[in-house]
């Protein structure tokens, strides 16, 4: 299981690196990969009670994504991607909205990584070098994700 969820992470993660940057993403390189490495560094550091349902959760998301006709989303062409992404952000459950807020709202800029905490109005702050925590920023109000350019 850990394998798959650790592939399913992946997937994920280079899909929002595409839909966010486009062309200017180039090709999937060691940076994507870091990404990848921080998220599952970050799902490891959840509560036990928050592990196993987001797991469950990112499991389902990608291995249903083809539903009823059952497939994976690693196997979906870019634009079905994000098209099932699209359709996640839309749903009326909201553990499925969440999950996708979740992987959406994390951003590396300079030497920090950010993540979006929109129901704790924070955005917490971590070292690039080794993902120490640094603070956690207030925020007023809620927010869809941190960007930079």
């Amino acid at each position: 299981m850990k394998r798959a969820f650790e592939g399913a992470v992946s997937a994920l993660c280079y899909s929002f690196i595409r839909a966010h940057f486009g062309a200017r993403a180039g090709a999937p390189g060691p940076r994507w990969n870091d990404t990848v490495r921080f998220v599952l560094a970050q799902h490891a550091r959840m509560p036990d009670y928050l592990r196993l349902p987001l797991q469950v959760l990112t499991l389902l998301f990608v291995y249903w994504s083809g539903f009823p006709r059952l497939g994976t989303y690693r196997n979906l062409d870019p634009d079905r991607r994000r098209n099932r992404i699209a359709c996640m952000r839309r749903s009326i459950l909201s553990p499925f909205r969440d999950l996708i807020r979740f992987y959406e709202g994390l951003t590396i800029f300079g030497d920090h990584v950010y993540q979006l905490t929109w129901r704790n109005s924070a955005m917490l702050v971590y070292r690039k070098s080794d993902l120490q925590f640094q603070r956690a920023l207030p925020l007023a109000g809620e927010g869809w994700g941190p960007t930079n350019n």
